[in-house]
């Protein structure tokens, strides 16, 4: 339906993706939870970028530790790690 344009496109977004903030969607298409999504966008929106016309996004490092400080579900905690790519390089 959405496809012959049948469909509003934010009512479609909270279908797909139960919600229609462009944020969070770049979140979810990028491997993102819906839960882990609201909580960064809510929560630690100042830890990262998001461009979510190209759908990227940049994490800045500090959210794990944050996270971590504020006693989040390591369950969450590990599924931002394991989206997170660190160009990180040991000196």
């Amino acid at each position: 339906m959405n496809d012959l344009g049948l469909l509003e496109i934010d009512f479609y977004e909270k279908i797909k993706y139960g919600t229609s903030d462009k944020d969070k969607i770049a979140l979810i298409k990028n491997g993102f939870s819906n839960g882990l999504a609201n909580l960064v966008v809510n929560d630690y929106r100042a830890f990262f970028e998001i461009d979510s016309m190209l759908n990227t996004i940049v994490i800045n490092p500090l959210l794990i530790d944050k996270m971590t400080e504020n006693n989040e579900n390591d369950i969450l905690i590990y599924e931002v790690k394991y989206n997170t790519k660190s160009n990180l390089q040991e000196i």
